[in-house]
């Protein structure tokens, strides 16, 4: 009974990684490319949001 229940446990925490990482987005998912060159130093053009961040 307590292999089953440690199972059971074990299955669900997999389950809640697995959707709680289907649902997060990678942390750079902006991408400097086509946009302008003049943004502040330290920022960059993101094309998503058409602006420097």
């Amino acid at each position: 009974m307590r292999a089953r229940r440690r199972n059971l446990i074990a299955n669900l925490v997999v389950a809640a990684a697995v959707i709680l990482g289907a649902f997060t987005t990678p942390a750079h998912t902006s991408v400097q490319a086509d946009g302008p060159n003049d943004c502040p130093a330290g920022s960059a053009w993101d094309n998503r949001l058409q602006r420097c961040v």
